[in-house]
């Protein structure tokens, strides 16, 4: 019997599979996993994109029952193999509120609840009627989510949620999500090895961009490796989720301590992210930055408590970084002002109106770049309190001044 300890969970999460899959490619993947006996979860598209999934204004979809091939494989291998169905979006095909230009594609998020509940309930109804099965696990197309998305999934009877290393869930929901790829996934392995608790890793693959020899060889040396120790298991998301429910929980909440700012669902973060890369200079930001690294390089060790514990001191970095990054955005306003003041008085001394519209235009142009390039709405919060306060002291730095040139003269 596997001992609790140096016990390491190892899902593998398939995505994108879909009407538009090659049925004997998929099986040739499988055949990888069937040579040891490992099961999957697979992430199923119901109603896929055939245009681009990156172009919003694509009409041609491909129902998965178009594909009967595919769907007889599914339907074979996951009774087979043990493996999981999961609902992989709906369309996954990017909504209006993607960033392309950042390469963020978002299906549901931005979108209104009304909306998100109907499309995961008739992505749902698509796999039960062509696969006879109701998934309970949903993973989000390009793993971005927000909180109306969770309500919809609790509203169409999910239990399982699956996108990146955190997600705020709801009662009755429970977060599990991909903390690893392919490529690194050896290297992780072996960080993990010498671990006292039980450790777990999400793989997330794409079978349909396994094409090449040298990938297939790195998906068979990431199989492989998990089949030379007992003390480690595959298994699909439900069933982790199943087996190890509190321990899943810990994990999601660990997660929190490594996510990326961008993607984060946390106020204070949220905030404090934009400051970490304009003034990255800042003792409290390298404070902040020394603390995610030590997170980071703690939960790659298995030790899910001691990262959670870590919470409290980032929080704390996160609103120290802000109160000193919010000082230097009013001097930014106060001393921009009062160059481009003397500036253009130099050079147009009688046109003073004009030394104020340069003045507030570039400082609006200055944060409205900044405030551009964020993705998450606590930052873009932050961004446009940051450029108020350039903006009113930048103001009141115009009028001292000339208040003072007045009486001087």
């Amino acid at each position: 019997m596997i001992q609790p300890f140096n016990h390491i969970i190892v899902v593998f999460r398939n995505d994108d599979i879909s009407a538009l899959s090659d049925a004997d490619h998929e099986r040739q993947v499988a055949a990888i996993f069937e040579r040891y006996g490992m099961p999957q979860t697979l992430g199923i598209i119901p109603l896929c994109a055939a245009d681009s999934t990156h172009n919003p204004k694509g009409k041609r979809l491909a129902p998965l029952g178009t594909n009967q091939r595919i769907v007889s494989f599914l339907q074979d291998y996951a009774e087979r193999s043990g493996s999981e169905i999961a609902l992989h979006g709906y369309r996954h095909q990017a909504n209006q509120f993607s960033r392309p230009w950042r390469k963020e594609y978002f299906e549901f998020r931005g979108l209104s609840l009304e909306e998100q509940e109907e499309r995961i309930l008739m992505g749902t109804e698509i796999i039960s009627q062509t696969l006879d099965v109701i998934p309970q696990t949903f993973i989000p197309s390009w793993n971005w989510l927000d909180l109306n998305t969770l309500f919809a999934c609790k509203k169409n009877g999910y239990k399982i949620v699956s996108a990146g290393f955190f997600t705020p869930v709801l009662d009755g929901l429970v977060s599990f999500g991909a903390n690893c790829d392919i490529e690194r996934f050896p290297s992780f392995l072996r960080q993990v090895k010498g671990s006292k608790s039980r450790v777990f890793l999400c793989v997330s693959y794409h079978s349909g961009k396994i094409r090449r020899e040298w990938e297939f060889e790195l998906l068979k040396k990431a199989v492989s490796l998990v089949s030379e120790s007992p003390e480690y298991e595959v298994v699909t998301i439900g069933e982790a989720v199943s087996r190890f429910p509190n321990e899943i929980r810990s994990l999601n909440e660990a997660g929190k301590n490594i996510a990326s700012q961008e993607t984060t669902f946390e106020p204070v973060r949220g905030r404090a992210m934009i400051y970490r890369k304009v003034f990255s200079f800042l003792p409290q930001a390298k404070n902040l930055n020394s603390s995610y690294k030590k997170a980071k390089e703690s939960y790659y060790q298995g030790m899910y408590d001691e990262v959670r514990n870590q919470s409290m001191t980032i929080d704390r970095e996160s609103k120290n970084l802000i109160s000193m990054s919010r000082l230097i955005a009013s001097l930014i306003g106060l001393f921009s002002s009062i160059l481009f003041f003397l500036l253009i008085l130099w050079i147009t001394p009688v046109n003073q109106m004009l030394s104020w519209v340069m003045t507030f235009l570039i400082l609006i142009v200055f944060w409205t770049g900044i405030w551009w390039y964020a993705t998450s709405n606590e930052t873009k919060k932050e961004i446009r309190n940051a450029g108020a306060l350039s903006l009113m002291t930048g103001g009141i730095g115009m009028i001292v001044f000339y208040v003072l040139r007045h009486f001087l003269n």
